[in-house]
């Protein structure tokens, strides 16, 4: 069996006491700095961090153009194509095709021919599926997106 001298054992094996609290100290620090980070996003309100991506300014640019996506509440698709939106998806001009969900008009998913979700109607033509940003941008003339969207 090999014997160990503890006090080279000590200095190996990390920071003393004093040394801990200077880690410690920094480590305050940094939460201090993290904390007013996060108080001042709070000073800003949710809607300015929102308002002000380029989802929002999409979203309100399909609304200004009378562009409609169609969907159901339970279609996995819509919620992905929600998640392209990330916290402007509650500004995507949305209609409810299923006679429960919330809001529903049914007859006007009916009357426009929707069979698939979700559908999207920009100037008169229709595309289902999920539809990327950039492809969105790029049919109503809006700006192009910044690179992660633009995989059509």
């Amino acid at each position: 069996m090999k014997t160990v001298d503890t006090a080279q054992y000590r200095q190996q094996s990390g920071p003393s006491a004093g040394q801990r609290s200077g880690q410690r100290s920094g480590r305050k620090r940094r939460y201090r700095l993290a904390g007013l980070g996060l108080l001042s996003g709070l000073a800003l309100g949710c809607g300015q961090i929102a308002g002000g991506t380029y989802e929002a300014e999409l979203a309100a640019h399909l609304d200004s153009r009378g562009a409609k996506m169609y969907g159901a509440y339970w279609c996995p698709y819509g919620k992905v194509q929600n998640k392209l939106f990330k916290r402007a998806a509650s500004q995507i001009p949305y209609v409810e095709c299923d006679p429960q969900g919330a809001g529903a008009q049914a007859e006007l998913c009916q009357m426009s021919g929707i069979r698939s979700y979700p559908t999207w109607e920009i100037e008169g033509e229709f595309y289902e599926g999920v539809q990327p940003l950039g492809k969105l941008a790029r049919l109503t003339g809006f700006k192009a997106p910044p690179k992660q969207f633009t995989l059509n």
